[in-house]
């Protein structure tokens, strides 16, 4: 079990979330597929909007999890890890571990420079040490 952790120099705001995006389209470039997990149906809306506007020469393909879709975008947004066995990289927004975590090869956890959001990273890390999880960090640094 792999775990990269993103430490961004940003806070959850209107321009760290730009430079989610960033990411998210670099993912994407360099993964089959991908599931971001949110806390709320509010976050998965936000994020599913911007990846849509906030770059006009970017085509990022996602969409809304549907338990039931039979040709599901490369990108999945949703507030609940879907059910199945061995699956490939998951971006956590949560400020929770996932209890199914473990199903997945990757987890990407993203670090916003907020000080709930770091607190709430520092347990995360503590909880994938124990699991045992190889773990990296990389911080990121924005360009504006």
């Amino acid at each position: 079990m792999i775990i990269e952790f993103y430490v961004l120099d940003v806070e959850a705001s209107p321009r760290g979330w730009v430079k989610l995006c960033n990411l998210i389209e670099n993912f994407y470039k360099s993964h089959d597929t991908l599931f971001i997990l949110q806390d709320d149906e509010h976050a998965v809306e936000q994020l599913d909007r911007l990846l849509w506007t906030y770059k006009d020469d970017s085509f990022i393909p996602h969409q809304r999890y549907k338990l039931d879709d039979v040709n599901p975008a490369p990108i999945q947004l949703g507030v609940q890890l879907p059910p199945g066995k061995e699956q490939g990289t998951f971006i956590n927004l949560t400020l929770a571990v996932p209890a199914s975590y473990q199903t997945y090869s990757k987890v990407i956890e993203i670090v916003f420079e907020d000080p709930a959001n770091k607190k709430a990273a520092r347990i995360r890390y503590r909880q994938y040490l124990q699991d045992n999880c190889k773990i990296s960090t990389q911080t990121i640094k924005t360009n504006y």
